[in-house]
Formats: structure tokens, C-alpha cells, sequence
């Protein structure tokens, strides 16, 4: 459990720099990329570990892309 607090430290530290997500965000297109994300982080944080990190999970359809499966586990719109 340690190093998943580590990690997400580490990427929370990074990732509210200023820019960061302007210039990393179009790579998410890329579906090798969000597919190997999700994988990752899917099923990997409990309801109390997502809240300050990801909204509440929407449902994406399903023949979602990696991307849009990504974006819908992190709370975002997949549409």
C-alpha cells in the first residue's frame, strides 16, 4: 500500500504543475497509451482513495474506446 500512496503522490505532484496536463493530454489520444493506463489504475482505488483524486465512475457504452473507458472510470465524460 505504500508504494500506491507513493506513486500517487508522485503523480498528483506532477501533474498539478502548471501545463502539464495542456501538454500530456492530446497523448492520452493515442489508445496504447490510455489502455495501458486503465488497465493500471482500474479496480485499484477504494471509494475513499478516489475522492480528492477522480469523480464517481460513469458508465461509458460498450464498445468504448481505451480512452473513452479511461475518462469514464476517472469521472469524466466519455462523450
Amino acid at each position: 500500500m505504500r508504494d500506491l500512496a507513493s506513486a500517487r503522490a508522485e503523480v498528483l505532484h506532477v501533474f498539478e504543475q502548471d501545463g502539464v496536463i495542456d501538454r500530456t493530454g492530446p497523448a492520452l489520444g493515442t489508445d496504447g497509451l490510455a489502455d495501458a493506463a486503465y488497465r493500471i489504475i482500474h479496480g485499484q482505488f477504494t471509494e475513499e482513495q478516489r475522492q480528492g483524486v477522480f469523480k464517481p465512475e460513469v458508465s461509458a457504452p460498450t464498445d468504448a474506446t481505451a480512452q473513452q473507458r479511461l475518462l469514464a472510470y476517472t469521472g469524466r465524460d466519455p462523450a
